[in-house]
């Protein structure tokens, strides 16, 4: 399988392994947010630590250089998840979206301007579609939320373009593991001071479910890490919008939760964007390498 087509799959298994973590924190019910952040990265390093050593990978860059992106990258992960539960905490829902859903955009423009990647005409068409579908999934917005977290919520989207751009600096420089072993270990600083003055003793379930956090986490960070690293930044940034109509889905089928006419034609917007991408890119892909 050419490596345009794995990452694009894998990027995809990456947004829907985000929206399975999202399902397992709602059915999370009575566990303090940091204690559920703690717990989902200490299984994360876990997890990553094995990868790296049962692959005979390291957790060293192949250069200084590398090893700095990927300590930035740990950090701007770390700061966009504190601003992204500000924004979500203090501020209107669709309008949050709509901040944190321009993410793929400012990829796609950082992605050209620091790895002097090239927009192509189906990226516009792809771009254009997509965005139409948030637009239809969010519906009205009434901007009557505070400055400071709608503020927040485009630092998120910011940062978090910034994370994808750095993923792709690291082809070849850190295994994808020891980029998830560094994130996971940066967020289990973060969030252990919070979790030990609220800790919460789990029951069964809400291990079960915090279990389930952290191996879908742990998916969705890898499997992004990796396709990152096979599809240019700027390409594999909107397949992250297909994370709206997963949740709808998934949130449908395992917590009963009815799907709007809106969210059934945003969603189908993103996917035939999603589409778009997907046959367009392999076309690219067969000019640049025939």
């Amino acid at each position: 399988m050419e490596n345009r087509k794995k990452g694009a799959i894998l990027l995809i298994i990456s947004t829907v392994s985000f929206a399975m973590v999202n399902i397992f924190v709602k059915l999370l019910k009575g566990i303090p947010l940091m204690e559920t952040i703690f717990i989902r990265n200490v299984i994360n390093v876990g997890i990553a630590y094995w990868m790296v050593k049962k692959s005979d990978s390291s957790l060293k860059c192949a250069d200084t250089p590398a090893t700095i992106r990927l300590l930035v990258r740990s950090l701007i992960g770390v700061i966009s998840l504190y601003f992204n539960m500000y924004a979500a905490s203090n501020a209107n829902q669709a309008e949050v979206t709509t901040r944190t859903r321009m993410a793929p955009y400012l990829t796609i423009v950082l992605a050209a301007i620091f790895l002097k990647e090239s927009i192509f005409p189906y990226q516009y068409g792809a771009m254009a579609v997509a965005f139409a579908g948030v637009l239809v999934v969010v519906g009205k917005i009434s901007f009557n939320s505070a400055l400071l977290p709608l503020a927040a919520a485009f630092v998120t989207a910011i940062l978090s373009a910034a994370v994808k751009i750095i993923l792709r600096t690291l082809k070849g420089k850190a295994a994808p593991s020891t980029t998830v072993f560094y994130y996971a270990a940066f967020s289990v600083i973060f969030a252990l001071p919070a979790t030990i003055v609220n800790f919460v003793v789990p029951t069964p379930l809400q291990a079960f479910y915090l279990i389930m956090v952290g191996i879908s986490a742990m998916v969705a960070q890898i499997t992004m890490s990796t396709g990152f690293q096979l599809v240019p930044a700027g390409e594999g940034s909107l397949y992250d919008l297909a994370g709206i109509p997963a949740a709808a889905i998934l949130a449908f089928f395992i917590l009963g939760e009815s799907i709007k006419i809106k969210t059934i034609i945003g969603g189908t917007l993103i996917i035939i964007a999603a589409i778009i991408l997907f046959i367009g890119g392999n076309k690219q892909a067969k000019k640049e390498n025939p």
